[in-house]
């Protein structure tokens, strides 16, 4: 599978962390956004990243999507025991056997573009807060998803200042190299951005 990140900031720091995992017979895509009121929402997206990443996780698992649920669930409970205050919302998409299986909790998004004119929100019906790190987070999973065109994940600082039209229009153009693209139709006119912005584009 083909895939780039791409993570861009004009702040001070960037709250985003995103991640490609790598296993035998699946892949594991990540976003994760810090929440910035939080005080370390930073240290959340990272600590989120870095707990999926050490995990153990069979193909068996992959494909079921409340087990997704419950990763997300366990997560919320490490931060807690951290007790650095961060929180952050995370979605997680693996593909297996080309077909996409996850869970997700925030603002932030995955979506599936098959076609120029054909783009599925495979994070819709998810839950915007409690965040994970509160302790009452409320995951919602998704799949089995057949996996078409192309994947995208990201954060709601591209989300929340995009149509869907576009998204679908420059991805068709430009495939995984659309990031760039993509961050450049939300930035403002000073070259600033609303908002951290990070991005995983996959095809299968």
């Amino acid at each position: 599978m083909q895939y780039k990140i791409l993570s861009q900031t004009t702040n001070t720091y960037n709250e985003d962390r995103a991640q490609v995992i790598l296993r035998q017979g699946f892949t594991i895509f990540i976003v994760a956004d810090g929440a910035g009121g939080t005080g370390c929402g930073n240290r959340a997206a990272q600590n989120t990243i870095d707990y999926i990443s050490d995990m153990e996780i069979t193909k068996l698992n992959v494909k079921n999507p409340r087990y997704w649920e419950t990763v997300i669930t366990d997560i919320d409970s490490y931060l807690i025991s951290q007790n650095h205050g961060g929180e952050t919302t995370v979605v997680i998409v693996a593909v297996c056997d080309n077909v996409i299986y996850g869970a997700s909790v925030g603002d932030s998004s995955a979506w599936l573009i098959k076609e120029k004119d054909q783009i599925v929100d495979i994070t819709t019906a998810q839950v915007r807060k409690p965040l994970v790190g509160c302790g009452r987070v409320n995951p919602t999973g998704f799949g089995s998803i057949r996996m078409e065109g192309f994947l995208l994940l990201a954060s709601d600082g591209l989300t929340n200042y995009i149509t869907l039209d576009k998204v679908t229009e420059t991805v068709m153009k430009h495939g995984i190299d659309a990031g760039f693209p993509l961050v450049d139709l939300v930035r403002l006119p000073s070259g600033n951005l609303w908002d951290d912005i990070t991005v995983i584009i996959a095809k299968g």
